[in-house]
């Protein structure tokens, strides 16, 4: 989806849920508008989360004001996203840990693997940085994470098998085999172009991408690189 036709387009609905007065739905959607207006460069300086005419004290405050758990738990789902895509990784791990928790008012909720995807793809980022503790830590969230896309996986196929081949992709980066980490970034891409994910097949090209550069497998990262461009089109 564009993202400029999708903000320009969103805007009547906006105004319908404002005149209305449907808090919920309001709630619900503003932040996902916010993230999309932020990966637009169009809520104020480029790569912040606010802007003039959105505060997330004031409107986490409503929230909680209200006891709408749910929104708040969406809140901390749509900018984990915002802090993978600008590379503010540990921003992003301890928005993470502190926004985990508040998950479980939205349990069976797709939005549950967007949250563990991105979480995960953070740890992973971060992962040479951790001590012995923290380790232990992120590898049993890791683990937990992996379960969980290997069950969603046998329930819906073409939802969910691109994440997984990712995330298993980065486990063994980890691990150190970095031959069977391409050959699950290929996996992953082949099925996210198969079932109509664009966005994984980029993020899978990127990963790639960036493991074969640490290594300095240059020419072979620089082809990953030219796959997330095209990937990043077809959005």
């Amino acid at each position: 989806v564009n993202l400029t036709a999708a903000l320009d387009g969103v805007q009547d609905p906006l105004k319908y849920l404002v005149s209305n007065k449907i808090g919920a739905g309001y709630n619900f959607v503003l932040p996902a508008i916010q993230l999309a207006r932020t990966l637009n460069n169009r809520a104020g300086i480029p790569g912040e989360w606010e802007s003039d005419d959105f505060d997330e004290d004031k409107f986490l405050n409503e929230l909680k004001a209200i006891g709408n758990s749910t929104n708040h738990a969406f809140y901390y789902n749509f900018k984990l996203l915002y802090y993978y895509f600008f590379d503010r990784h540990d921003e992003g791990i301890e928005w993470a840990n502190n926004g985990d928790a508040a998950q479980t008012f939205i349990l069976g909720h797709y939005f549950t693997s967007e949250w563990y995807f991105y979480y995960s793809l953070m740890i992973s980022s971060k992962y040479e940085s951790f001590n012995s503790t923290e380790l232990r830590k992120y590898n049993k969230i890791l683990s937990k994470h992996l379960k969980w896309f290997n069950h969603w996986v046998k329930g819906n196929k073409e939802n969910f098998e691109q994440q997984l081949f990712i995330l298993q992709a980065e486990k063994y980066a980890l691990d150190g085999d970095l031959q069977e980490a391409i050959l699950f970034y290929e996996k992953a891409i082949a099925a996210s172009n198969k079932n109509g994910f664009t966005q994984f097949a980029a993020i899978a090209n990127e990963r790639a991408a960036k493991q074969l550069a640490k290594k300095g497998i240059n020419k072979q990262s620089n082809f990953y690189v030219t796959g997330y461009s095209i990937s990043i089109k077809l959005r």
